[in-house]
């Protein structure tokens, strides 16, 4: 379950540098990507059974805050960091029952 995270100060997006976008970016985003690839990596090796009618390998959890939800002021390098966490959890689920 991958909870890595980081913050940032309260800076104005006008004003945001790019480094500071990078590093939130990567640690709350790209972590995200690296924990599941692994996590499906592991999953593919499971035998698959039926739950709810279909067939899964197992399950990941992936936690966001109410930034993957709605956007915080003045955090726009963490907001988008979070909100990218809701697209790999429904691709990963295709990917873990399919194949």
């Amino acid at each position: 379950m991958p909870l890595a995270q980081i913050g940032e100060p309260g800076v104005k997006p006008s004003e945001t540098p790019l480094e500071q976008f990078e590093q939130v970016y990567n640690v709350n985003a790209r972590g995200v990507f690296l924990s599941m690839r692994e996590e499906i990596k592991a999953m593919l090796k499971n035998k698959p059974q039926v739950k709810g009618g279909h067939p899964t390998r197992g399950a990941i959890l992936n936690m966001g805050s109410l930034a993957s939800k709605r956007g915080l002021p003045n955090s726009i390098s963490y907001t988008a960091s979070k909100h990218v966490r809701r697209s790999p959890v429904d691709l990963s689920v295709q990917i873990v029952t399919l194949v």
